[in-house]
């Protein structure tokens, strides 16, 4: 049999005009011949007392009668109140009957005046004019709502005492983003005996199975709304002959959330590789040193899968997350990974996505990255605000680079949304100058140097509000967390000053991110000729964000975390509605995976329908172009092939490829030989110069009695000899073609 996994979750999302007040509604009304209390058009009154009826309201000819007259005299002024629970709207406009003249106040601030004098109005002002139920239309500033119970009040006047008649009716429209239908297809695939989690299920067999979920809903806020994406969880294991190449972005980041206290961290998509199985290292600060350590239950992660990117994708869409803000690599860089498999989905535009630029090439690769990133500016599913392409720029590659933007935009051949950012929080110091530097707006990449959420908190609202005053436009940045503490054990890029990696905020709690997330829109809704789109940190820097919006692995289930995103959902979407996604899934015989060493290659046995790709198993990392069933390695080594059928992917044995030429004749290569640490207080190392396929050795001790046996087939090979009493030893390689003396000294 073979599977595909087909995981539907469409996003069509547009506004609509919606009608919040149609013409005929009920208001409670209060026509008693005195003023109102100063604050009856506040959310702070109670109009439980008065009166309710629907429009049109009045009396006289073309309204519902209600009689208005107290104590002979005609009222000169009546109260209308109507309480509406809504997201923050946009494009928001109202049409009325009046007769004569009114005020129209929301949440009480005056929004329209119609037919009466400018200063203070009192209950006994008259109109000067008379209208006979006067058509009033006008819009209404969306800074005036609030998410959640707005109070629309109206008061109307007469144009006499006398006057014979009054009438009122109200309607209001607004642009709100309806429930989305949305549709994300994942194909993917698995083997007989494994399991696909589906909606917290594990499903093993065949079928087709539906999951209700909710999504879509209306947005509380009114700009598009983005997460930074960074990509370093694709396939990565240690090279312990080498342990600093572990930090090529991947390794070092898994080996950090292996340790206990991390492993919350871990991605959704992560697993616990079996004890002893895999070592990982650490940089031993007190030693200056790396440390190998196979202890622990180390975990294991591969994003670079289109099926788990498209996951993400559904996450973010869940979460009413508008677009990723990709950091972008070019294309030879294994953090690129990312931004392809986003190139690759079928449900790129559900989710758009924009560019951080962070590194560009030089020389000739300068002209040519600089094409490949403006290729996508004009693609349906690039982020657009007001119709240009929206890019980040961070503050070292413009210092590095200060034609960079103006040399897009060349490229481009048209106006972009560029946005300057710098990399920590002194942004502020830069802002005078983003104006100049030719970008739109000014943003941050993340708010350090604060030691509590409540002062990062406090740094993001300061750092938005000295952006203001400046000619550009800001983009608020909302940091979710920043821990750097897990870095300190594995950092990346080698041996580094752990101050470096000090940075600990404790964690945010709900209540904190939730206020966070409240001040953004309240500044983004408030502010719309100055906020034209907001960003998150981050999406998936589990390392350094700490509680990231991503799902994490629950330690506990084993299952994606999604708490992070429902309560963002909670707090950027009002009520959604339920869409259903449906699961198709078949599954796999396992193909057999076999290499075998053919002259000077490798071949694997032929899978009709099979792809292949091939490992150095020293390092598990996958080689860049090896996909063939015949793979020639060009350097001496371990490898093995995944063949893959229909997703449903194996492993063969690793094969030792030890294809001497004349001069690295086994004599040489014994010659060069390295032999550590001598005397050894428990582990013996040897190095070849080469890797070596098979050689026999054996120790023994001085009375000639052979105390262990085995092979080397690594270049450098790890000999355990603790349970070695002190004392001199001997290790013949290859039947003595070398003997060397060493001592064991605990």
């Amino acid at each position: 049999m073979k599977t595909t996994l087909l995981l539907l979750f469409i996003s069509i999302i547009g506004f609509s005009q919606t009608t919040l007040i149609p013409l005929g509604s009920s208001w409670k009304y209060l026509s008693q011949g005195s003023a109102a209390p100063t604050n009856w058009n506040t959310s702070s009154f109670s109009d439980a007392a008065w009166s309710a009826g629907n429009a049109q309201l009045g009396f006289g000819d073309e309204a519902t009668v209600t009689p208005q007259v107290v104590s002979g005299s005609t009222v000169i002024t009546t109260y209308f109140r109507k309480t509406i629970s809504i997201v923050t709207p946009s494009n928001c406009s109202v049409s009325m009957v009046i007769d004569d003249g009114s005020v129209v106040y929301i949440n009480g601030v005056e929004v329209n005046r119609f037919n009466l004098p400018t200063g203070t109005i009192l209950y006994s002002t008259l109109t000067p004019t008379f209208t006979e139920n006067a058509p009033v239309t006008f819009t209404v500033p969306a800074s005036v709502f609030i998410s959640g119970s707005n109070i629309i009040a109206v008061e109307v006047h007469q144009n006499a005492l006398n006057s014979s008649d009054v009438s009122f009716d109200f309607k209001l429209l607004a642009d709100i983003i309806p429930c989305s239908s949305s549709t994300v297809t994942i194909n993917a695939g698995i083997c007989t005996g494994s399991s696909y989690n589906f909606g917290g299920t594990n499903y093993s067999t065949a079928g087709t199975y539906s999951n209700v979920v909710s999504k879509g809903g209306a947005k509380k806020l009114n700009v598009p709304f983005g997460v930074i994406r960074w990509d370093a969880w694709y396939d990565s294991y240690l090279n312990v002959a080498n342990p600093s190449t572990y930090n090529d972005g991947s390794g070092s980041y898994r080996s950090a959330l292996s340790f206990p206290q991390f492993k919350e961290r871990a991605p959704f998509f992560a697993n616990p590789v079996p004890y002893n199985t895999k070592p990982m290292a650490y940089w031993n600060t007190a030693t200056s040193s790396w440390v190998i350590d196979y202890r622990v239950n180390r975990m294991q992660w591969n994003g670079n899968n289109q099926a788990i990117y498209d996951q993400e994708i559904a996450y973010a869409i869940h979460a009413g997350i508008d677009y990723f803000a990709t950091l972008w690599y070019r294309d030879d860089a294994p953090l690129s990974y990312g931004r392809k498999l986003f190139a690759t989905s079928t449900n790129k535009g559900t989710l758009k996505e924009a560019y951080i630029i962070e590194s560009i090439g030089g020389g000739a690769s300068y002209n040519s990255d600089i094409a490949q990133i403006v290729a996508d500016f004009a693609q349906p599913w690039y982020q657009k605000i007001g119709g240009l392409p929206l890019i980040f720029i961070t503050e070292g590659i413009v210092s590095g680079n200060p034609t960079l933007l103006t040399d897009i935009i060349a490229a481009y051949g048209g106006p972009v949304y560029s946005v300057y950012q710098p990399i920590i929080t002194d942004g502020p110091t830069s802002w005078p100058t983003i104006s100049s530097k030719g970008f739109n707006s000014g943003n941050w990449y993340s708010t350090w140097g604060s030691t509590t959420h409540a002062s990062i908190m406090s740094d993001e609202i300061n750092i938005r509000r000295s952006l203001l005053p400046y000619s550009c436009d800001v983009v608020p940045l909302l940091t979710v967390s920043f821990s750097q503490q897990a870095r300190r054990y594995s950092p990346p890029g080698g041996p580094i000053n752990p101050s470096l990696y000090s940075a600990f905020v404790p964690r945010a709690t709900d209540s904190e991110n939730e206020q966070q997330i409240d001040s953004l829109i309240d500044f983004c809704n408030s502010r719309p000729t100055k906020v034209k789109c907001a960003l998150a940190y981050a999406w998936n820097e589990y390392d350094e964000g700490g509680r990231v919006i991503c799902p994490t692995r629950d330690t506990t289930t084993g299952l994606p975390n999604t708490h992070m995103i429902d309560l963002f959902r909670s707090k950027l979407l009002t009520s959604s509605c339920d869409s259903t996604t449906i699961l198709n899934l078949t599954v796999t015989s396992p193909p057999i995976a076999i290499a075998n060493i053919t002259g000077s290659n490798i071949v694997a046995n032929p899978v009709l329908g099979a792809t292949y790709q091939w490992i150095n198993c020293a390092t598990s990392s996958t080689i860049l172009g090896a996909t063939s069933s015949t793979f020639t390695p060009t350097v001496n080594g371990s490898y093995a092939v995944i063949v893959n059928l229909n997703g449903c992917k194996v492993t063969s044995s690793c094969v030792n490829y030890n294809v001497l030429s004349d001069f690295e004749s086994l004599n040489n290569v014994l010659s060069e030989t390295l032999f550590y640490p001598n005397p050894t207080e428990g582990v013996f190392n040897i190095k070849f110069p080469t890797l070596v396929n098979n050689l026999s050795y054996s120790i023994k001790n001085i009375l000639g009695q052979t105390i262990k046996e085995g092979v080397f087939s690594n270049e450098i090979n790890t000999i355990d000899v603790s349970s070695f009493t002190n004392g001199t030893y001997f290790i013949s390689i290859e039947s003595g073609r070398l003997m060397v003396r060493f001592n064991v000294n605990k």
